[in-house]
Parts: C-alpha cells; structure tokens; sequence
C-alpha cells in the first residue's frame, strides 16, 4: 500500500525538471543581485525622499529658517560664554538661629501625626530557633 507521500511524489514528479529550472535562474539571479543591492539603496534612498521630506517641506524650510536665525544672533552677540563664580558672605550667628526657628516652626505645622516611635536595632538570632519555635506552636 503507499502512503499519501509517495501518491503525491508520483503525481508531480514530471514537475522536477520545470523546478529545476526555476532554481537555477533563482541562483543566478542571486548571483547578480549583490549589484542589484546598490541600485535598491538608491532607490530607498529616493523613496525616502519622496516621502519624508517633499512631503514637508514647509517644515524643514521653517527649521532651517530658525537655525538660521539662532546662528545669526549667535554670532552677531559676539560675546564669549564665560562662567561667573558668585561670591557669597557667610551668615551671620543671628540669621543662622532665625532659620533653625523657622525650619522647626514649619516642621511642626506640617506635621500632624503622632510622634515617631524610636526604631529599636532588630538583630536576628539563628534560624534554628525560629524553625523550633515554629515546630512547637
């Protein structure tokens, strides 16, 4: 008896050589298409163009537009970016104990809740305690 495999073998083996065919011209075509690649990076490169940028035009006018003002101002300013170091005088004992006063006022108006508890160290003992401590209850 022959399987559904060898029925369909027998049925489109005179199939073959057309088959052949078609692969050799697939391989030679293969072959030739490593030129072919540039000419598709072309036209990618085109039909980019086409649609992101003509598209927009009007945008990438006023972009450059705008560029083109920043750069001007720039170099019409003339002037160098220098870094300014601000010199500050350290303040004085009274203005020192003024702000502590304030931080703490608004500490306790902001605050509204109980007073914190202290936080207790927690130092974990052996964990076989807790596994008998466990078994026991």
């Amino acid at each position: 008896m022959k399987t559904p495999r060898d029925i369909l073998l027998a049925r489109h083996r005179d199939a073959e050589p057309a088959l052949d065919a078609v692969r050799q011209q697939a391989l030679a075509a293969s072959s030739s298409s490593a030129n072919a690649h540039d000419g598709e990076r072309v036209s990618l490169a085109i039909q980019l163009w086409r649609e992101l940028i003509l598209p927009c035009r009007a945008v990438w006018v006023g972009l450059a537009a705008a560029w083109a003002i920043i750069f001007a101002l720039h170099v019409s300013t003339g002037a160098e970016p220098t870094a300014r170091i601000v010199k500050t005088t350290p303040l004085d004992a009274e203005t020192v104990i003024v702000l502590r006063e304030q931080r703490q006022i608004l500490a306790q108006l902001l605050y509204t809740g109980p007073a914190p508890a202290v936080s207790r160290s927690f130092t974990p003992g052996p964990r076989g305690d807790v596994r008998r401590a466990v078994a026991m209850a």
